[in-house]
């Protein structure tokens, strides 16, 4: 289990918590008990809760067995190991070096750029050619708690790989596994409005614009350019 995942989880369970004790207490209450009896039947409420619930009721997707490597045209698709962090680095530094389509800082250090990448998702992922890795996406919640049932993607590809397919590939996997996982929806809360050819392959995959970022993206080399926020709904 990932620290977010410990984290999502144990914030899940403590607004389960105080959701049992305004029930417990609320209905004593109204029922006529007296204030020191409507406690202790909120507190009663929180002693007999199923945490069972917390995942019924998708504040948490349920944790899910690993998917075995997926096959595509000239790569496969797998969930990334810790061997795999220096083929990703390898292509997420200069990506994110350029500055022109994720919010990292430009003068990431590894360790941290490993801990966003592999470390905090629910889940990071891979595709490889001939034994390199090629490109990876991740999967976590994009908000703790009730809004956990929607998860954020991020994705890389080698440059010298695009236009091979990898993006559409990563892309379509991710929403498979995200609905393995639990997830309702999926959300990218900031598309660099100049990246015309992630939004035209995101919007050709079902994502539809929900809202715009006016000049929420410093782009190192237009200045200030809008972002978008996309969405789709998995079900």
């Amino acid at each position: 289990m990932t620290r977010e995942r410990e984290r999502l989880l144990a914030e899940a369970v403590r607004q389960a918590c105080i959701d049992a004790w305004r029930e417990g207490y609320e209905a004593a209450s109204m029922s006529g008990l007296c204030a020191e009896g409507a406690l202790e039947a909120g507190l009663s409420a929180v002693q007999n809760l199923d945490l069972t619930s917390v995942f019924a009721l998708g504040r948490i997707p349920q944790p899910a067995a690993q998917t075995q490597v997926a096959k595509f045209d000239g790569f496969d698709v797998r969930h990334a190991t810790p061997g795999d962090w220096s083929g990703i680095w390898s292509f997420f530094r200069p990506i994110v070096e350029a500055g022109e389509s994720y919010p990292y800082p430009s003068d990431i250090s590894e360790d941290a750029a490993r801990a966003a990448w592999m470390d905090t998702p629910s889940a990071t992922y891979v595709a490889v050619r001939d034994g390199r890795v090629v490109g990876s996406y991740y999967l976590k919640p994009n908000q703790p708690g009730r809004g956990a049932h929607v998860c954020n993607a991020g994705y890389m590809v080698d440059p010298a790989a695009r236009g091979g397919g990898v993006a559409t590939a990563l892309c379509v996997h991710s929403q498979a596994e995200a609905r393995r996982l639990g997830f309702r929806a999926m959300q990218f809360n900031l598309v660099v409005a100049s990246n015309a050819a992630a939004i035209h392959l995101w919007r050709k995959l079902g994502f539809e614009q929900v809202g715009v970022l006016p000049r929420a993206f410093d782009h190192a080399r237009l200045g200030l350019v809008d972002a978008l926020v996309l969405y789709r709904w998995l079900d």
